[in-house]
């Protein structure tokens, strides 16, 4: 493991990426909310989708300028309660983008079950 790398940054701003985003050659994305807050930031639409389109937007810009695909990886979601409908739709609105916007990107989405 000793080429995987966590580093801090905030996927909603983009002057908080780090560095190693323009070296990285894949990225894992595993963020989201199962149930929302009250703050806007705290929504399934920031959290489970804006999350995932910004920085795969700036990932696939990074790998378009290097001339070489990279891997993005979403852990996503199979499906949810009935109650969660809402949830799951944001999950594929995001996985939606990845495939179709980001040709630079080599992209694996990961489903595992409601837990």
């Amino acid at each position: 493991l000793g080429n995987i790398v966590a580093v801090k940054g905030n996927c909603l701003e983009e002057e908080t990426y780090p560095e190693e985003l323009k070296e990285c050659q894949s990225l894992i994305h595993s963020v989201g909310t199962l149930f929302q807050g009250n703050k806007s930031y705290n929504t399934y639409a920031a959290m489970n989708t804006d999350t995932c389109v910004k920085i795969a937007t700036k990932f696939n810009e990074y790998a378009k300028a290097s001339g070489k695909q990279r891997n993005f990886v979403m852990i996503s979601s199979e499906k949810a309660p009935p109650f969660l409908n809402e949830y799951v739709t944001s999950k594929r609105i995001a996985e939606d983008f990845l495939l179709n916007e980001c040709e630079h990107l080599r992209v694996h989405i990961l489903r595992p079950g409601f837990i």
